[in-house]
């Protein structure tokens, strides 16, 4: 999705998330995200495209997806990790880093996608 997109969607996909979240019992507001300054993603933005960006094209071309469309698969996917693992670490921590993510993911204007 391109900035402008996110920009105005943002909202949508943070109510997907949140959705999913708090119907999973998982709570997220300022006072719940906890992720220490220490601890920082094992891939930079940049990284994560690029190790990723095959297997998004191939699910975009695949089920023939818009870009707000392939988002919103992004965010279900993502709320769905965090369920997931919700129990495996703090949930604050756990989930303050896949939210920060999210914020940073929707808000930073992609490669372009090959053809």
């Amino acid at each position: 999705m391109l900035s402008k997109e996110a920009n105005v969607a943002f909202m949508d996909l943070s109510n997907i998330l949140n959705r999913i979240l708090l119907a999973n019992d998982i709570r997220v507001g300022n006072n719940h995200l906890d992720a220490p300054e220490t601890l920082e993603p094992q891939l930079t933005m940049t990284q994560f495209f690029s190790e990723f960006m095959a297997i998004v094209v191939q699910l975009k071309k695949k089920h023939e997806l818009s870009f707000l469309e392939l988002a919103c698969v992004g965010t279900i996917t993502l709320a769905s990790f965090i369920n997931e693992y919700k129990d495996a670490t703090d949930p604050r921590i756990s989930t303050g880093l896949a939210v920060y993510g999210f914020i940073e993911g929707t808000k930073t204007v992609p490669p372009a996608f090959p053809d």
